[in-house]
Formats: C-alpha cells, sequence, structure tokens
C-alpha cells in the first residue's frame, strides 16, 4: 500500500531566479508555470497532481487516455463540448479518451488527474523511461516512504485559536503527516489598548494556554512537542528563530478564519515561503472547527 497526503504536497516548478551568494542568503521565490508532479505510473494508470495559479490555464487539449480529474483544492473553470463549468474544492470530473477541453484556475488550484490506461495506444510518450527515472522534483514521495525517517514539523497556531475544539484539527494535520517531533508558536496577540497600558498579561495567558492545549493533544498522540509563545506582530522572526533550532522538514500555520484577513494583507504565507526552504501548509480554521487547507 501506498498513500500521499494530496493537500500538503510540495509543489514543483523552475527556480528562474538565482539564489544569491552565501550560504545564509533567502531562497529564491519559484516563480513561472508549475510543473505536474507524478505520483504513480504503471500500465493500467498514472496519477498526476497539477497546481494551478489564479488565472493560469491549460488551454485547449485532448488526452488519449481516459482522463478523470478531481479538484483538491481552490476553483477552476473547464470548458468542454461548448460548455463552461465552474468546479470548486471536491468536484470530480471525467473526459472521453479524446475529448477537447480547457481548464483555467479561477483561483490558486491543486488537481489530482489520472489518466488510464498508461499510456494509451498512439500516445507520443509510449518510449517514455520508467517511472523511476522521472526527475527528482517530477514525482511525490508516499507517506510510508517517508515513516521512519526523523521527520519534523513546525506548527504556528493563530493568536485567535483558543478554543480547544478549534485547536484540534490543527494536532489532527499535523498527525496525519506521522512526524517524529513537532515544535509548536503560539503567538501573543496583543491590542493598541493593552500597547498603550504596556498591560498584555492577558495576552500573554491565552497564548500560554493555546500552547498548552496544542502541547497536551500532542502528547496524547505519543508525539514528542515542544514550543514557545511568540510576539503575533512579528512572526517571521518568530518563524526564523523557532528553524534556527529545530530544523523542521515542513510547516503548518493554523489561521483562524476571523483572523485569516490580516493574514493575507500582509502576505505573510509568501514571506515566509521566501525566507524558508520548507513546504508551508495553511489550515484555515472556522470558529465550529471545521477546517480546509489552502496550499
Amino acid at each position: 500500500m501506498k498513500s500521499w497526503h494530496l493537500p500538503s504536497l510540495a509543489g514543483s516548478s523552475d527556480k528562474q531566479i538565482a539564489r544569491e551568494p552565501g550560504a545564509d542568503a533567502p531562497r529564491a521565490p519559484s516563480v513561472g508555470r508549475q510543473k505536474p508532479r507524478v505520483l504513480f505510473s504503471s500500465p493500467e494508470c498514472r496519477i498526476i497532481i497539477v497546481d494551478l495559479l489564479r488565472g493560469e490555464d491549460m488551454a485547449d487539449h485532448r488526452v488519449r487516455e481516459r482522463a478523470v480529474v478531481e479538484v483538491i483544492s481552490g476553483r477552476i473553470s473547464i470548458e468542454a463540448a461548448e460548455k463552461i463549468m465552474e468546479c470548486e474544492t471536491g468536484t470530480l470530473v471525467t473526459f472521453d479518451p479524446g475529448e477537447r477541453h480547457a481548464v483555467r484556475g479561477i483561483d490558486d488550484a491543486r488537481l489530482l488527474l489520472m489518466l488510464a490506461p498508461w499510456p494509451a495506444a498512439g500516445h507520443n510518450s509510449a518510449s517514455e523511461a520508467p517511472h523511476h527515472h522521472l526527475p527528482a522534483n517530477a514525482t511525490a514521495e508516499p507517506i510510508e516512504d517517508a515513516i521512519g525517517k526523523h521527520k519534523r514539523i513546525l506548527l504556528v497556531v493563530d493568536p485567535t485559536i483558543s478554543d480547544t475544539r478549534v485547536v484540534r484539527p490543527s494536532v489532527r494535520a499535523v498527525v496525519e503527516r506521522h512526524p517524529a517531533e513537532v515544535y509548536v508558536i503560539a503567538p501573543i496577540f496583543t491590542t493598541h489598548l493593552h500597547w498603550a497600558t504596556n498591560d498584555d498579561a492577558d495576552a500573554i495567558a491565552d497564548a500560554e494556554q493555546r500552547l498548552a492545549t496544542a502541547l497536551q493533544q500532542l502528547y496524547d498522540r505519543d508525539i514528542e512537542a515542544d514550543g514557545t509563545v511568540g510576539v503575533a506582530d512579528d512572526v517571521l522572526t518568530a518563524i526564523g528563530d523557532a528553524l534556527a533550532q529545530f530544523p523542521a522538514d515542513e510547516i503548518i500555520i493554523a489561521v483562524h478564519a476571523d483572523h485569516d484577513r490580516h493574514w493575507r494583507e500582509r502576505n505573510l504565507a509568501g514571506k515566509i515561503r521566501s525566507h524558508h526552504s520548507q513546504p508551508l501548509t495553511e489550515l484555515l480554521v472556522e470558529a465550529d472547527g471545521v477546517a480546509s487547507v489552502r496550499t
């Protein structure tokens, strides 16, 4: 058995900007079209992950295989047979062999594509090298291949996530990755009144409680974990300091839906990706504990 956690797979793209010299120089951001990632390939079928940026499209085309497309995250539009359909997360679409269609990203989107059989008769990739000879950045490793490795996850819990039921999906997302160790950052959220009066005791107490709740839930699942509180207005520094002592393999940020605008306006996720090479997953948590993934 092999398995993949599709929402958290790191994207694959060309680095079109050279990295600055020096060991401490930040990594250049990924620029340009995302490359497909092959998860599995056999004579029965090929499974591929495709990331589309908002406004990016896969122009009118066809394949010789039967194609099945599932929207893992985001929203796309599909044009086929002179019809246009908008597809949100969770939508499954099939195409007959040779059926022409075009796909466009309405929002940033991740798609799961299955082609069967692989390759179909007459496919121009019939002489393609075996799957295990594909470039490393064109494939994605199954979860079980990572089990047993010393996988480390850095979890950042948004200041507005304090209720136990809201922390729970954040912990669940971590557990699904089979980590060996987890480090939790609970940012301190201070209002203008706290800042003016220099009274941030309540904010500190809230962050400490949030940290304790997350750590206890990880302990209950026999996961080794540690953590700290940090200043909410300087999350980037807090993450950098944490990574200096805890070299994580992945970063997960759990953001409360009511606080999401703050993160987006400051483009914190984009800044984290531009400064750190670890895959980043944003977990958007509603007040009732329902969570969705934004990669």
